[in-house]
């Protein structure tokens, strides 16, 4: 169903999930799925853009971020830490344990890089701020801080060159750039990249394979485009506020998907957006790219 138009690029409902809070698309380019999460709902989803069918998995908690993972399932972020969905999509197990006494503390987003390494966040369950830090994480090695502190760690990804990494901490309303030594997964200087209004809020981003940054804000009923020197490209406006991540995804990597959230939203807001927290497709003409894999190098890796 296509609700909307915004400039040249058609933007279509593709599921009604009144998701509470939607987040962390990412595309599994060996199962042509695009993974995403209910963070409140404590599910992780699994949306076929061929059927149309989505199949949910409950964790049972608070759940950050969701990447595919070598070998099959996912890898995914909870409360109580880094846990593998296995290849079945049967069974749950917790692989590292993390922030154990903050019961406050959760992971929030987390991406991985073309060498099969993670980054995530963890936040405050209150919105605390500065109670969160960023993680790396290997199959090799124990989560070890990288930034801190930090508050609502969101959107995470590189440029396809891998040179450089893009990092949103929401409350800064910055979007800041850390070189990048992709050999090593070592970052180095950090620079802020865009730094936006009071009322401008980034929330998830992408890099497409142009090295464009799309960049979904809370409360602001856009995804936008920017070029790699930080100017305005494109806008992209979808029927509901809270525009929570993006993602590329489907046969041709030209297709964004788009999550939504409706935690928070009056009756009568509710009433002007009865599709907050759907799952939306933006038809573009750009190519993006899929979702790094955990654990392992990626063919394609510069």
């Amino acid at each position: 169903m296509t609700l909307t138009v915004s400039e040249s690029f058609p933007v279509e409902l593709v599921l009604d999930a009144r998701a509470r809070l939607g987040e962390g698309p990412v595309f599994d380019l060996k199962t042509g799925l695009l993974l995403w999460i209910d963070i409140f709902a404590e599910v992780v989803h699994r949306y076929d853009p061929e059927s149309g069918v989505n199949r949910s998995f409950p964790v049972g908690q608070p759940v950050g971020f969701v990447a595919p993972r070598a070998g099959g399932g996912a890898i995914v972020g909870l409360r109580d830490g880094i846990a593998a969905i296995d290849p079945t999509w049967s069974e749950l197990t917790m692989l590292a344990p993390v922030a154990i006494d903050e019961p406050k503390i959760r992971f929030n987003d987390g991406s991985c890089d073309a060498r099969g390494r993670l980054f995530a966040g963890t936040t405050d369950s209150d919105g605390a701020p500065n109670r969160g830090a960023l993680y790396r994480y290997t199959d090799e090695s124990d989560p070890q801080i990288v930034v801190a502190p930090g508050s609502v760690s969101n959107g995470i990804d590189w440029s396809p060159d891998g040179r450089w990494m893009y990092y949103i901490d929401t409350p800064t309303r910055r979007v800041d750039r850390f070189a990048y030594d992709l050999s090593s997964g070592v970052l180095g200087e950090r620079t802020t990249f865009l730094n936006f209004l009071s009322s401008d809020t980034p929330d998830g981003c992408c890099v497409d394979g142009d090295g464009y940054l799309w960049i979904a804000f809370i409360g602001a009923w856009c995804v936008r485009r920017y070029d790699p020197l930080g100017r305005l490209d494109q806008t992209v406006h979808l029927p509901t506020a809270n525009v929570t991540a993006c993602a590329f995804g489907g046969s041709g990597l030209s297709d964004l998907y788009v999550t939504t959230a409706r935690d928070g939203l009056s009756p009568a807001e509710l009433a002007r957006q009865p599709h907050a927290g759907g799952l939306f497709r933006v038809v573009t003409n750009v190519t993006g790219r899929g979702g790094a894999v955990f654990g392992r190098s990626v063919a394609n890796a510069p």
